[in-house]
C-alpha cells in the first residue's frame, strides 16, 4: 500500500514523460472526502488525452499495484477521469480545461511544485552519455554507515542522498537494469520505470533492510551465482568496503 503523495507522483511523472502540458497537483485533503489529490493536466488532442491516460494507468496500476477504481470520458476524449481512490485524475484538451477551469473552482487546495523539478532530472537522465536503452547495467548503492554521514559539516545532504540520485538517473536512462541495496546484505528492488524523484524515495526508505556493513562483494557474488551478465556495473560508494563475514571475498578498490 502506497501513501497518496507517493502514488500523485508516479502519476505525474507518467503525464511528463508523455509530454503532457500544465501539469498541476493540487492537495485537497483538508476540502474533500473525494481524494487527497487533484491532478491536472492537458492533452494536445483527443488522441494525446488518451495517451497520457493510459500512461497514468499503467504507472499507477500496473507498476505501483494501485487499483482503478473509475476511468469516465475515455470515448470523448476531450476530458478523460482516472480515480485512484487517494488520487483524481483530470486529463482535459485545452478548450475543455479552461471551460471547466477546476483551478479556480479548487483555488483554495495548495499546489504541489513538482512537474519543474521532475523535468529537470529527466532531461538530466536522457542526457548521460556511455549509456542507452539497451545498456545492461547493475546499479547498486551502499547504504553502509558512512554513506549515512552528511558530505561536509554544514551540509543536511547525505553521502547516499547522492548515490540514490546519479542511480535513479541511470535507471530512468536504461531499459535493462538491476537496482538493489548493499549493506550486511545484497537486496534487489524493484521499481517502476517512471518517476525519478518517486523512486528516490522509495528507494530510501528501503535502506534500513540490509544492515549497515560493507560487504560490497556480494553484488558481485549475486551476479556470478545467477549467471547475470551485465555491460556495466555502477556502485554508488565511498569506496569504505570491507568483508565483515571475515572471510576472503574483501573488495579492493
Amino acid at each position: 500500500m502506497h501513501q497518496p503523495k507517493e502514488i500523485a507522483m508516479q502519476a505525474a511523472s507518467a503525464l511528463i514523460e508523455k509530454k503532457g502540458i500544465g501539469i498541476q497537483l493540487l492537495d485537497v485533503a483538508d476540502l474533500t472526502t473525494l481524494a487527497d489529490y487533484f491532478l491536472i493536466c492537458t492533452g494536445t488532442s483527443a488522441i494525446h488525452v488518451n495517451t497520457l491516460c493510459d500512461a497514468v494507468e499503467k504507472a499507477v496500476a500496473d507498476d505501483l499495484g494501485e487499483p482503478l477504481l473509475h476511468r469516465e470520458g475515455h470515448r470523448s476524449g476531450t476530458w478523460v477521469l482516472l480515480d485512484f481512490g487517494s488520487l483524481i485524475v483530470h486529463v482535459f484538451t485545452e478548450e475543455t480545461r479552461k471551460f471547466y477551469d477546476l483551478e479556480h473552482l479548487w483555488s483554495d487546495a495548495a499546489p504541489v511544485n513538482l512537474d519543474a523539478l521532475e523535468k529537470a532530472v529527466l532531461e538530466t537522465s536522457q542526457n548521460i552519455t556511455g549509456f542507452d536503452e539497451d545498456t545492461r547495467v547493475l546499479l547498486d548503492c551502499d547504504v553502509s554507515g558512512s554513506m549515512c554521514s552528511p558530505i561536509s559539516p554544514k551540509s543536511s545532504v547525505k553521502n547516499y542522498d547522492i548515490g540514490l540520485m546519479l542511480a535513479m538517473l541511470l535507471k530512468n536512462r536504461c531499459e535493462n537494469v538491476v537496482c538493489g541495496i548493499f549493506g550486511t546484505d545484497w537486496k534487489v528492488i524493484n521499481l517502476p520505470s517512471t518517476s525519478i524523484l518517486n523512486n528516490v524515495d522509495l528507494m530510501y526508505k528501503r535502506e534500513g533492510e540490509v544492515g549497515y556493513a560493507t560487504n560490497g562483494f556480494k553484488v558481485i557474488e549475486y551476479l556470478s551465482k545467477e549467471g547475470i551478465v551485465m555491460d556495466k556495473v555502477m556502485m554508488f560508494t565511498d569506496n569504505q568496503m570491507w568483508n565483515s563475514n571475515g572471510t576472503s571475498q574483501t573488495m579492493r578498490i
